[in-house]
Formats: C-alpha cells, structure tokens, sequence
C-alpha cells in the first residue's frame, strides 16, 4: 500500500511573523519567478543513484496566457521529468527522449496556483494534479542513468522552459500518496527520512537557490525571487506576491 505523507506544516504563523517555511531559516516566503525563453535553475546532483521508489512534487502557477507552451517543472534527464505540452497534456517521464511514462490532460497553465506530483512504485508509476490521478503506467522505469544535472523550471535538451512561478520542490524515496488520489498537502514541505532533495526556495536574493538535504545549488539563469507566499491553496488565484 501506498503511504500517505506526515501532515506538513502549515505557513501561516510563519507568513504572520514574517518568518520561514519549513526549516530554511530566512527572512520571509518566497518563490521563484521564471520569464520562460532562458530562465533556467540547474544544479550538479553528481551521479546519486535512486531506489525503485519515488514521488516527485512541486507548487506551480503559470502567466494566465504563457507565451512559452512547453513548460517542464523538473527535468533529471536519464531519471525523471515532469512537464506540460502545448495541448495540456502532463507527462511523468523517465527523462530520456520516448516520453515513457503516465500522461493525461490536466492543464496547469491557466494562471492559477497547482499542486503537481507523480510516483513510482511497486512497478507502477502515477501523476496527479491537484491530487487528481491524471494517468498511470506500468512499463516505465525512472532513475535508471540519471545524468549530473537536474533542471527546475526548464529542460535544456528539450527546449522546454517555464513561464511563471514555481514554490516547494521535493523529490522522495517514498512513494508518499494513496495510489488513486489524495488531499494536496498544505503550506511548505516537511523534510523526513525519506526526503532525497528539497528545496523550499526561500532565499529571496542572489543567483543560487540550496537543495535542505543532499546541498545541492541550483544556480539561477534569467529567474527573478518574488514575495510568494501558498496563500489561498489549491487551484487558487489568490496565492500571491
């Protein structure tokens, strides 16, 4: 069975105090904003092998009319990828070029805030939107050859890039969710045993975004740091800067 993650912290005393989220210990929430064309984030993972478990997840909100349509929310080529095509369809790859891997139509370029996830387990691999199961697939294998480079908002070999902000990355050796759908979770991402990167992308200035677990440096190409905070959750316009 599938295992449910711990209930996350929520953000609110720390929005209210003008704190942090989860355990990064800065000035205020954040999040990333990318222009799309070069922007960017990449960060040298080395070559870490993955278990034959995994869920892979982030916040992300589009501009309401994204002129850069292939969007990709993390790209670890040879391991996994999870992106948009031009026609809505959300893909969970393994990163290389066949696009194996469950897919199905749940746009997340419409302006609003998403919660976006998919797993692998027990040969069985899924993606969700908003907790939503949009497809499944039982062929494809993730973290096969992953290569030294993992990619937040962009591809580079794909030419995908993204247009917007992206909050609360976390990659997991866990499968973390009830197979058929779940209750998206709240406020900033717990680091736990499980936990292979996070990062919570607070920082607020300079060109380099630090992974809590594993110190992984993303570093930052054309991508700006805004005020962000989850605010009003799922499916929400009101999250704002």
């Amino acid at each position: 069975m599938l295992i449910r993650s711990p209930a996350p912290t929520l953000l609110l005393a720390c929005v209210a105090l003008a704190g942090c989220k989860g355990d990064g210990g800065v000035v205020g929430p954040q999040a990333l904003d990318f222009s799309g064309d070069r922007s960017c984030a990449t960060g040298a993972v080395g070559s870490a092998a993955l278990g034959d478990t995994l869920t892979v997840e982030g916040w992300v909100r589009s501009e309401p009319d994204p002129q850069y349509r292939d969007n990709a929310l993390i790209a670890w080529p040879g391991a996994f990828a999870l992106f948009q095509d031009p026609d809505g369809v959300l893909y969970f790859t393994g990163g290389g070029d066949d696009d194996a891997g469950p897919s199905g139509f749940g746009d997340w370029m419409d302006g609003s805030l998403h919660h976006v996830a998919a797993q692998w387990g027990d040969g069985e691999s899924a993606l969700y939107l908003d907790g939503e199961r949009l497809g499944i697939n039982t062929l494809a294998e993730f973290g096969v050859d992953p290569s030294g480079s993992l990619h937040l908002g962009c591809w580079p070999d794909r030419d995908m890039v993204h247009e917007g902000l992206i909050d609360e990355v976390r990659v997991s050796g866990v499968a973390r969710y009830e197979f058929d759908g779940f209750d998206p979770p709240e406020g900033a991402f717990v680091k736990d045993d499980d936990t292979f990167l996070l990062w919570h992308l607070d920082e607020g200035e300079g060109d380099t975004a630090s992974d809590g677990v594993a110190g992984v440096q993303l570093v930052l190409e054309d991508v700006e740091w805004v005020e962000f905070s989850l605010g009003g959750g799922v499916g929400s316009d009101e999250a704002g800067r």
